[in-house]
This record gives structure tokens, sequence and C-alpha cells, in this order.
């Protein structure tokens, strides 16, 4: 206990001084950062109050072969803001075609199965055979231009459905009625360019794992420029409630509700921990994103994330705690080796202790070297206790080289920009911080962040940069 009462007297003590050198670094003006790619998609700017489109589903997509037809393609979701809650006579260009009739969509302005994040809506849509090319997608609503969100459509890729109701693996999985049943099934017959699309339903299969690490036959993965897409029904809503190990590159999980059960430790397990080892047959894995799902229900962890290049952004997260979870932990995401991931325009509500475990160390035998590098940006993070222990903080950050023989681990850049954190309680747990960095926590920028209801920021000894960042004691909501 001593020693706790110490580590937290030197830790005010440094944020003291951290008050000081926010107070210099905002009258000098934000530095600059490099060395760090951001791998989210980058549209134009919007106006500013109209009609912008943050994200979408895919960055590409076949304009043909929706059920079987040559004339309908993929469907697909694009989240963004100020487009109201129907369509009325709003319109979207996608790849130089105008749609601009009800049947050209699927929904418009819904918000809710799966719920958004920060104040989004979707537009679900499909494209069709007049498509070419790399034009874009954007909205114009009452007369308003959208930003250009990019977009190519292209003629690669199959169709598939599944549904766990009434599917059967037996069936071709080429339209919705001659679907496949299971996920695992479904997953083994992807190719690149694929879009898997679930029928509206619970799907609650033991078990679901794309590829193992240590068999070479048993890999499924797409590549950079075609991804393997796994979605809900356009107009319906996919539930998932088992634990899937999403370990082959280049998928992404999207529109989807990961509604986690009593004994379920995480829904969406990103990467594999094994990849790290010398003997892995098929290296890290690279590209896995998760975009615009929700997270609810009960569980040790949403989301966990071994592995490079992984794009998390959009997500809604608010979940109970499992009450067997070690410890209490109960983390929203629960980040470990990897380089140049993104973490970036989610809401994420409630755990308990942290909402990301930023904490790599040595997992396995045979490990090669690691490394770890990001960026969290444009998130709002709330800190309010939701049925756990409570919360120590937001964010914690730290890298340890541990076990026997040790591996070197390596936190080389990371960068926290353009958050938001709140609690609505009287105070965080055992007056811990929102940012919190351990000793190995090193090379990290944060800058242009809010904090509401909360004057602990930071703690850490080690190379840190801090500017235009401000704090208020007042609530959010």
């Amino acid at each position: 206990m001593k020693k706790r009462v110490g580590i937290r007297s030197g830790c005010f003590i440094r944020q003291m001084l951290f008050v000081a050198l926010f107070l210099f670094m905002y009258s000098c003006g934000a530095g600059s950062e490099s060395g760090l790619s951001q791998s989210t998609t980058r549209s134009t700017d919007p106006s500013p109050g109209g009609p912008a489109i943050r994200y979408a589903s895919a960055k590409n997509g076949p304009v043909s072969g929706w059920e079987g037809s040559a004339t309908r393609g993929a469907a697909i979701t694009i989240w963004a803001e100020n487009i109201g809650n129907s369509r009325g006579n709003n319109s979207l260009s996608v790849c130089g075609v105008t749609l601009d009739k009800d049947s050209d969509f699927a929904e418009w302005g819904n918000n809710t199965q799966p719920k958004t994040a920060k104040n989004t809506r979707r537009i679900t849509f499909w494209l069709n055979s007049q498509m070419s090319g790399s034009g874009g997608i954007y909205t114009t609503v009452n007369g308003v231009k959208s930003n250009v969100y990019p977009f190519t459509c292209d003629t690669t890729g199959n169709i598939r459905f599944v549904d766990y109701q009434h599917g059967s693996d037996s069936n071709n999985g080429k339209t919705s009625a001659t679907a496949w049943k299971t996920l695992n099934y479904a997953a083994n017959q992807m190719t690149p360019g694929d879009f898997m699309y679930l029928n509206g339903g619970t799907y609650n299969e033991p078990s679901f794992n794309i590829g193992y690490w240590s068999v070479a036959t048993d890999w499924y993965p797409g590549t950079d420029n075609e991804r393997i897409t796994m979605t809900s029904y356009p107009g319906e809503e996919a539930v998932v409630s088992t634990e899937v190990g999403a370990r082959s590159s280049y998928w992404t999980f999207t529109n989807i509700t990961f509604k986690g059960v009593a004994g379920l430790y995480g829904p969406l397990l990103l990467g594999d921990r094994s990849g790290f080892r010398v003997d892995a047959p098929h290296g890290i894995p690279e590209g896995i994103n998760s975009i615009g799902n929700e997270f609810t229900g009960t569980m040790w962890h949403a989301m966990d994330a071994y592995g490079n290049n992984f794009v998390i952004q959009g997500n809604y997260i608010k979940f109970t705690p499992d009450p067997g979870t070690r410890n209490g932990s109960a983390y929203s995401l629960y980040m470990c080796s990897g380089t140049n991931r993104v973490i970036k325009d989610n809401e994420i509500h409630g755990g308990a202790k942290w909402l990301i475990h930023y904490y790599d160390e040595k997992r396995t035998s045979g490990e090669t070297y690691k490394e770890v590098s990001g960026v969290i940006e444009g998130n709002w993070f709330d800190a309010t206790n939701n049925g756990g222990i409570g919360l120590r903080g937001a964010i914690l950050l730290e890298v340890i080289n541990n076990g026997s023989p040790p591996v070197t681990i390596e936190m080389t850049r990371m960068v926290i920009r353009n958050n938001i954190f709140f609690t609505r309680d009287a105070g965080l747990i055992n007056d811990w911080a929102m940012i919190y960095m351990r000793t190995n926590a090193r090379n990290i920028n944060i800058y242009n962040n809010t904090f509401y209801n909360t004057t602990l920021l930071f703690c850490h000894a080690g190379n840190l940069r801090y500017h235009r960042t401000t704090c208020s004691k007042s609530a959010k909501k």
C-alpha cells in the first residue's frame, strides 16, 4: 500500500508539471509528427454543417452478382452526418451514377440495429452495372453536396449469403434462398474480393475461426486491394453471439451487432498472437478491420488485436463486464503487438478498469521482435462505470519485455489526438488517470484532446510530447 501511495504522489507532481507544459505548448502551437502513416480512406472535405460521409463498409465492390443478378451488385453501407432520418428527395452518386429511387436503397438515415457511433447515420445501397471506375461516393442533401468519399466500382469478387436459421452448408450460397448455414463453412469458401452477407437473426454456432496459425492450408486471406467483407444483409440485423477468431489477413467485419453472453471471452478477436512466432507459416496477420459495428451484452473484451495495419473505426461499444473476468478486468479494446493500427471515430462506454488496454508483453515461445505503433483519433471515451468494478481511466499504454528467453518489444510511435474523454462518475477509481503511461511507453504524441469532469490526465516517466490539450471539470452530458 505504501508503494501505491508513493507512485500516485509522484504521478500527481508530474501532472502539475505537465499542466505548465501544456500551456507553454499551446501558446507555441502544435508541433508536427512524422513516421506514422494513417491507413483509413481519405476523402475530400465536406461543407461546414452540410452532409459529410465519414467511412464505408468497403472501398470497392462488384457491380453485378446480387442474388444472381447481372445488373445489381454488392450492397454497400456508408456512415454520414447531416443526412436526415429519411431520404425524401435527396440522392447519392456512386461511380458517376446518381441513385434517386427508393428501390436503389435498403435504408437511409438509420442509426440502430446496430447502433451507430457519434451521431452518425447509415445509408445502404446497391451497386449496379451502369457504374464503373473510381469516381467515389457523394450525397446531395437539400441541394448541398457532401465530400467525395473514395470508392471503386469493379467486376471482381463473388457475393454469397449465410442464414444460420434456415440455410444449409450443402447449398451453393449464391442467393439468400440458397444460403449456407454456418459461418465456419462460409468463411472457408471466401476468396479475395468476396462479400459475405448474413441474413437477419442470431449466429451462435459454438466457435468460428477464420484460419489457424499452425496449419499451412487453413488460411483464407483477402488482399489489400481485394478485401473479404462480412456484413449484415441490407436492411436486416445479423447478431453474432459467438467468439470470432479473425486470424486470416485482409478481412473487414462491418455493420454487425456482436452480442456477448455470460462466459464469452470476446466476440471479435482480430489477428493471432501466434503470428509473431518464428515458426508461424502465415506470418503476422495484416489489415483486419472492424467498421461500424455494435458491441453489446456481457463479455470480457469487445475486441482483441494482434497484427499490423488494422482499422477499428466507427464502432459503438457498450457492454456489461462478465462477473467472471480476471481481477475484474473488462476492456473494450485489448491491443497487443502490431504496427500502424488506427482506432478512430469510435464511441466507447463502460467496461472495467480501462477502455483501451494497449499493453504488450511476451505471449508465446518462439516469438520474434515485436513493435507497437498506431493512432488513436476522434473517439468519444466515456469512463463511466457500467456494471463492473469501475474505470481507472480510458487508455493504458505499456510494453513489457518479459518471459524466458526474453523478446525485444518496442513502442515506436503512438499518436493520441482529437479525442473527447469524460466520466459521469464522481471520479476515476483509485485516482488513476484518463491516459496512463507506464515506464516503457515511449515516443507518444498527445494533442488536441478535450477532457470533461476530470483533472487527472497523465502519469509517466518517458519520451512524450503534449500540446493543444484542454481540460474542463463540467460534465459533458
